[in-house]
């Protein structure tokens, strides 16, 4: 995790990426594997559990990357309906290759009128990370987190998600 430098796993675990395409399903996604010391892999569900995380702006940053990348990952058929590409600067929205290739103009147009940077605050002991993504199916959506930092532990709950550029590329698996 050597670019992720505010979050650590405990030593000899390790984080791995798994790509699955499944033949005959109607989709599958890649998932993030968490190995311990012998290689076992334990449930991702307890990513958190064994993640620690500075309790700082950078480190609550690094850990909402972390937590939103599945979207990011490789999908196949059905599970493209959570395909999402993060927004983190003004031009970011030329990187997107909508299904419709036809309307990356009126998309990419449309982006521009936003700011689209990314937001994260700390307010009375809490802290909050607000960021874009696009999704083909949704449009142009600003989501915002809540992040919680115990004993170096995150833990995440959406607060917000409101779309700022609505559309839909019609496309449906």
């Amino acid at each position: 995790m050597d670019i992720l430098d505010r979050l650590s796993l405990p030593s000899g675990f390790s984080l791995e990426i798994e790509e699955e395409q499944l033949p005959g399903r109607r989709g599958s996604n890649s998932e993030i594997l968490l190995k311990n010391k012998v290689g076992d892999c334990l449930d991702v569900d307890q990513l958190w559990d064994y993640i620690l995380v500075e309790d700082s702006l950078p480190g609550v940053w690094q850990a909402y990357l972390l937590h939103r990348i599945e979207h990011s990952l490789p999908l196949w058929g059905h599970a493209r309906y959570d395909s999402r590409s993060y927004l983190y600067a003004a031009g970011d929205e030329k990187w997107i290759t909508p299904f419709q290739e036809q309307d990356k103009d009126f998309i990419q147009s449309n982006i521009r009128s936003f700011n689209i940077e990314p937001l994260v605050l700390e307010i009375d002991g809490s802290y909050y990370v607000s960021c874009c993504f696009w999704s083909d199916f949704e449009g142009l959506i600003r989501e915002t987190l809540e992040v919680s930092i115990s004993e170096n532990r995150a833990s995440f709950n959406e607060v917000d998600q409101k779309c700022l550029f609505e559309y839909s590329c019609g496309v449906h698996f």
